[in-house]
């Protein structure tokens, strides 16, 4: 039997919230929260604990990036 290990170093998913997402209002409320329909058609989010990435779509589809 061989004794390997595993280190998971990054983990991405996806999720349908099933509801339409005002990304402005997001912006608005949450300072953190990037979006700049010019530059990229989603919201970024970008969290320091866990430090991870989520991208945020106005159709409900999220895309997180970076956990462990």
């Amino acid at each position: 039997m061989s004794s390997e290990s595993v280190r998971v170093v990054n983990v991405i998913a996806t999720c349908c919230l099933n509801c339409d997402i005002d990304l402005n209002l997001l912006k608005e409320i949450f300072p953190y929260f990037e979006y700049n329909k010019k530059r990229f058609n989603g919201g970024i989010l970008k969290m320091k604990t866990p430090k991870t990435t989520i991208l945020l779509f106005r159709n409900g589809k999220l895309v997180t990036i970076g956990a462990k």
